[in-house]
């Protein structure tokens, strides 16, 4: 009798621990975890979601006889999830990528995708470009420097001019030295008011030598600000993967952006999530955002439309897939189905809906 107790008891004690492991595939119940990701996952007011890769598990579940609960992470939160199955698998815009093959199983895939860089609007970063010019330190230490060469000049010639022309030159230092640089200045601008002109022979040397200097000076200052704005040198210097690499970038962390950014050696700032980065864009803080192409395009048509877009080439195929735990038992299940799904007229409707095509 007691053999057959303990025996019953470590039947049980076996069954309790298996159960974990098979409470979704048993129950036919999943847990659903997901991101705000737009247009494939986005959480409604009412706190249900939506998107292409929602709509898209909705109806393998509907397929499958498969009931679900949808909980929300950020896309680091989201991988970790998963891969300690604490949720049965992640619903959104994830790419399949070698470094999250290790620790994930990923469906077939339902979506190509590419990376895509946002910048600032072109009339926008031209103005943006034009002010970073004027205020830079090269063109601030010219000005400086143009400011010494007035002062000098002008206190050259009120040296001379201070005891013979007082009218003109006041012989107090402060007030003669004022007048000296206002001289210096009309006579380089060639705009020569006539209220103050030398007398005296030193005078007239100093102001001869000064106008033959400021043809030179201000040849080189209208080809400087010229240069400064001149179209060709306004245009945005980012136009590819290639240009980012002496600029400010952002992209969300752990995304497989942030992995292709690692790999090409480009720094980044992290962002916990896409709108966080083109915030910063928006406010002139980054140069470029960096991050799957349909999300930067959705996310910059509903919200940031007049101050960033995308630009047109994308990089690096994207592959959207759901994503299971390791040897998780009902992914053959789901992968027949997702395959239904996505080849049947309904699902063409569903990317109309969602992105216009």
């Amino acid at each position: 009798m007691k053999k057959v107790l303990l025996r019953g008891t470590f039947i049980l004690m076996g069954i309790l621990m298996a159960a974990p492991v098979t409470r979704a595939q048993d129950a036919g119940k999943f847990i659903v975890g997901t991101k705000e990701a737009p247009p494939f996952a986005m959480k409604n007011t009412d706190g249900s979601w939506s998107g292409i890769s929602i709509d898209l598990w909705d109806k393998i579940a509907q397929k499958n006889g498969y009931e679900y609960v949808i909980h929300e992470y950020d896309l680091k939160g989201l991988l970790k999830a998963v891969e300690n199955q604490k949720i049965d698998l992640a619903v959104a815009a994830l790419t399949v990528t070698p470094e999250r093959e290790k620790f994930l199983d990923f469906s077939h895939p339902y979506f190509d995708a590419g990376l895509g860089i946002a910048v600032p609007q072109s009339d926008r970063n031209k103005m943006f470009l034009v002010m970073k010019r004027f205020i830079s330190f090269e063109f601030l230490s010219v000005i400086g420097l143009l400011a010494v060469v007035l002062l000098v000049f002008g206190y050259l010639c009120w040296l001379f001019e201070r005891k013979k022309n007082p009218q003109e030159f006041d012989q107090k230092i402060f007030p003669g030295i004022l007048d000296g640089f206002w001289w210096s200045a009309v006579t380089m601008t060639t705009v020569g008011y006539g209220d103050k002109s030398p007398k005296s022979f030193g005078g007239r040397l100093v102001a001869l030598i000064w106008m033959f200097t400021s043809i030179i000076i201000i040849s080189s200052f209208t080809a400087a600000i010229t240069s400064a704005i001149t179209v060709s040198q306004l245009e945005s210097s980012i136009n590819g993967m290639e240009d980012l690499y002496d600029v400010k970038v952002g992209t969300v962390e752990s995304s497989s952006a942030a992995n292709q950014l690692e790999e090409f050696q480009i720094r980044f700032n992290s962002f916990s999530n896409l709108n966080d980065a083109l915030m910063d864009l928006s406010l002139g803080k980054l140069d470029a955002v960096v991050y799957d192409a349909p999300l930067l395009q959705y996310v910059i048509n509903d919200r940031y439309s007049d101050q960033l877009r995308v630009l047109p080439n994308t990089f690096s195929d994207q592959p959207y897939a759901l994503a299971f735990y390791s040897n998780h038992a009902a992914r053959e299940r789901v992968n027949q189905a997702l395959l239904e799904v996505i080849k049947s007229p309904a699902w063409k409707d569903v990317m109309r809906i969602y992105l216009g095509h």
